[in-house]
């Protein structure tokens, strides 16, 4: 999946400031890696490459706990 089509999506969660989301292009295969991180000392939560098994779900179960109600 492309970085920005990955961006949009993540996008769409409202995350709260308690969190980073860094999406970066890993190969030249457009593969992103993404990283879930603590705002306030940069702790990893969560990482996973997107052509892992399961990957948007994961991502998912990682983000709507950071998520801002609309």
């Amino acid at each position: 999946m492309k970085k920005h089509e990955l961006e949009k999506i993540i996008a769409s969660y409202y995350l709260s400031d308690k969190v980073t989301v860094i999406v970066s292009d890993v190969t030249k295969y457009d593969d992103s890696r993404v990283e879930i991180r603590r705002a306030d000392d940069g702790l990893l939560i969560w990482r996973a490459w997107d052509f892992e098994e399961g990957f948007m779900e994961d991502l998912d179960k990682n983000l709507k706990p950071f998520s801002i109600p609309a």
